[in-house]
């Protein structure tokens, strides 16, 4: 009840005592994986966003140079003393450029920069940080395997030793308490086999949580 209790609070659901919890199927992985975890992504949302902050930076502090032109039909025209009715066209080129603007833009876009490198290390670190556990975990996980292949082997040979005790204890050659002690053995080692296909598990897991594999 107590490992129930613990388990509520960490899961922060109400489990019920009575709950028979089973333990899932062994898990197999591949030799290669693939890093695709969500904090990667928000990286690169967050590095999309500065560049978009950058371009609508200079975009802002870039010299506007516009083109305009005006037709019609009067009188006068454009020749004040030319008194009757003609067409006219007027055009002409504008330039405006906000200098006022410039300090802040090197300020903001010193800032965008900084944002950036701080970002990049980021995103290096965590990428180091799960390069260095990926090669841990993957050879913790094929250390458990030949655990439990050593398992097997061991629990065939003490099933034949359970069996030659089983016999001789029959024919009066062995004692009840020596077949106790080979059952007793058999038992251990199927024991131990559990307990290394729950740490192939919580292996296998703790490979899946860094990668993000389903």
């Amino acid at each position: 009840d107590s490992y129930i209790k613990i388990l509520s609070v960490l899961t922060g659901r109400r489990i019920d005592p009575k709950t028979v919890f089973v333990k899932p199927p062994v898990a197999e992985v591949p030799d290669h994986v693939v890093i695709d975890r969500p904090e990667l992504r928000l990286f690169t949302a967050q590095e999309n966003l500065l560049n978009s902050q950058k371009t609508a930076l200079n975009a802002r502090n870039r010299p506007v140079i516009s083109a305009f032109a005006q037709g019609g039909y009067g009188k006068p025209a454009l020749n004040m003393f030319e008194n009757k009715f003609k067409p006219y066209v007027i055009g002409g080129v504008s330039f405006s450029w906000n200098l006022g603007s410039l300090y802040t833009y090197k300020q903001e876009k010193k800032s965008i920069e900084q944002q950036k490198l701080t970002l990049d290390s980021e995103r290096e670190t965590f990428l180091y940080n799960l390069n260095v556990q990926l090669p841990q975990q993957q050879n913790e996980i094929k250390k458990y395997r030949h655990t439990m292949q050593d398992d097997d082997e061991i629990i065939r040979l003490r099933k034949q030793i359970k069996d030659a005790a089983e016999a001789k204890v029959e024919n009066g050659t062995l004692t009840v308490s020596d077949l106790l002690q080979e059952i007793n053995a058999l038992e251990a080692a199927r024991q131990a086999k559990s307990l290394h296909e729950i740490q192939y598990l919580m292996s296998v897991y703790k490979l899946k949580f860094t990668t993000n594999l389903n």
